[in-house]
């Protein structure tokens, strides 16, 4: 991936703080939308051509990235709270071998 970890993080970070709402097209009065205004978007993330539309390649992007850190930032809190349970097995299985020393 050509964004490190450190920019994926910051892509889903970014992608937290859009705005999301419903919306329409001016000549469009039926239609409603979904999603970040082209504005917001292009200032959070400064990618695509004309600032008034949002490229679907740059949302998949963005969406790709933010999910690539989301994963990353998981798998770092996974492994850290795995070695924290590890750590207090341990610590309970002394324990517990300690209560059964003293039962005999």
């Amino acid at each position: 991936c050509w964004w490190s970890w450190p920019q994926q993080v910051r892509s889903l970070e970014r992608l937290l703080q859009l705005p999301v709402m419903q919306w329409r097209y001016r000549d469009e009065s039926d239609d409603l939308h979904l999603g970040p205004m082209a504005e917001d978007f292009r200032s959070a993330f400064g990618l695509g051509g004309d600032p008034r539309y949002i490229g679907t390649v740059d949302a998949d992007g963005v969406a790709l990235a933010a999910i690539q850190g989301l994963n990353r930032k998981l798998e770092d809190e996974n492994a850290a709270l795995r070695g924290r349970l590890a750590e207090l097995a341990a610590r309970l299985d002394a324990l517990e071998r300690g209560r059964a020393d003293d039962a005999r």
